[in-house]
């Protein structure tokens, strides 16, 4: 910038003074005053953090340009950082502000560490946070508090070692979902989950309709065939507890066994049933009112039926089947360890944790929309771990920002809308029009306004809308 503007003046002949004049005013510009030096290195503290955590990254950014950027867009002050940050939409938009200072993965990597921190300063502490070879006593003194001086760069020295940390299974559980219903229904059946796919879908209403119809026609033929094994063991001549049941035999595995089979038939019957009206329901639906239709309350309510009937189905099947398997075998230690802790209990345990959390990743990082969430290069060069954090410490700031549902049948929460569901993959290049750029003895044609899609497919449904009429 001095350069343009000596050349400016050398061509204005300008005097030595003039130029010695803008050169201290350029200056002037530049050096910021010493207030502000004073509330910015707090923010170039936590910009910072990052090539402490990750220093391979330092060598590719320039620290004064990251600077540059964010003071471009008004961010002055670390609790500004943090909120910009929360909002997925803004912070891409800001990565693309320092695109020249630093790579694209520096911005998943500022979100990870700002995401640990803020919750490490609330007293929730990540799994392994702390370095494998941290003392006992760094820790302790660390939990409570007791931080020590901030040395000539700004950044705490106990800080240095909160690098984000895998969450695991049980950690991202935990913080990511409310696990008291979660491990006994998944978040698939629950209407959270069915509002979030229809979000980020909406754009793309064929999509959306094929995909409601095939899992329709999934719960469709698992349930038939649930309800075709189970009937074919109840109604056999070699069914065990008939006798009791109708003896009213309380105390006997048989009575049990009659009874839990009873309702598995009756809960498959009905899922079946259901399950086919839910698809009668979404079949003739057109494509340009299928999102229109799905949002509606009562459209919700009848998509949630047949789930809570599978739900119920594959339980009621899974108790005739230990039920019976006891009464078989006998009811012994030894049969209750084979038959119970060990197929049902043990691998539950085990597997229900993994899903939770995987379906909660989904969820809460935004990874059903068609847009990517992170850079192609940041996912080629990330190892899984990091990867995995990267996903965790996005799921954690939306869950922080918008809470979590609490109830299989609650509500979608504000969280629906920092998304980017409604963004494309690829922003979309209009065609140019010749007949624009042509000149004509009147001068170049002004361009067209044009409406927002959206706003122009609208337009144009109310135009038909009356020529119809």
């Amino acid at each position: 910038s001095f350069s343009c503007s000596f050349l400016v003046c050398c061509s204005q002949r300008c005097s030595r003074e003039t130029c010695e004049t803008q050169l201290q005013r350029f200056r002037s510009d530049l050096m910021p005053s010493p207030e502000a030096c004073a509330a910015q290195s707090p923010l170039r503290a936590a910009v910072q953090e990052v090539f402490e955590y990750y220093p391979s990254i330092k060598p590719r950014c320039q620290l004064p340009g990251i600077m540059l950027a964010l003071e471009s867009w008004g961010i002055v002050d670390v609790s500004i950082l943090d909120a910009v940050l929360m909002q997925p939409l803004s912070a891409d938009k800001l990565g693309e502000a320092w695109k020249d200072s630093a790579p694209p993965s520096f911005l998943p990597l500022l979100m990870a560490v700002r995401s640990n921190t803020q919750a490490e300063g609330e007293g929730e502490t990540l799994a392994g946070s702390l370095p494998n070879d941290t003392p006992p006593e760094a820790a302790t003194s660390v939990d409570e508090g007791s931080l020590k001086a901030a040395p000539a760069d700004g950044i705490p020295e106990a800080s240095k070692s909160k690098a984000p940390k895998l969450l695991g299974v049980y950690g991202g559980m935990r913080r990511l979902s409310a696990w008291w219903y979660e491990m006994y229904m998944l978040k698939d059946h629950t209407r959270e989950w069915k509002e979030h796919f229809i979000a980020s879908k909406s754009e793309d209403p064929a999509t959306l309709h094929a995909n409601f119809l095939a899992f329709l026609e999934i719960e469709f033929i698992f349930g038939t065939l649930l309800l075709g094994a189970s009937s074919s063991v109840y109604f056999s001549d070699s069914f065990y507890g008939l006798e009791d049941f109708q003896a009213m035999n309380v105390a006997s595995l048989g009575f049990w066994a009659t009874l839990v089979g009873g309702i598995n038939i009756m809960v498959c019957f009905m899922q079946v049933m259901f399950t086919y009206l839910a698809l009668m329901m979404v079949l003739p639906i057109g494509h340009a009112n299928v999102t229109a239709f799905f949002k509606t309350p009562v459209a919700m309510k009848a998509l949630m039926i047949p789930n809570i009937l599978l739900v119920g189905s594959f339980y009621s099947a899974t108790f005739l089947l230990m039920l019976l398997l006891l009464a078989w075998m006998g009811p012994n230690i030894l049969t209750l360890i084979v038959v119970v802790i060990l197929p049902f209990t043990g691998m539950m345990c085990y597997a229900m944790p993994i899903f939770t959390c995987c379906f909660n990743l989904l969820l809460n990082g935004g990874l059903f929309a068609d847009r990517a969430a992170f850079p192609a290069d940041v996912v080629a060069k990330a190892s899984p771990q990091e990867m995995q954090i990267m996903i965790e410490q996005r799921a954690l700031a939306s869950v922080k920002k918008h809470g979590k549902a609490w109830t299989p049948f609650s509500r979608s929460t504000s969280a629906i809308f920092d998304m980017g569901y409604h963004l494309p993959a690829e922003p979309p290049e209009e065609p140019a029009d010749p007949s624009e750029e042509a000149e004509g003895p009147a001068g170049p044609k002004k361009p067209k306004k044009r409406l927002f899609k959206p706003f122009a497919a609208a337009k144009k449904q109310v135009v038909q809308s009356m020529a119809f009429n």
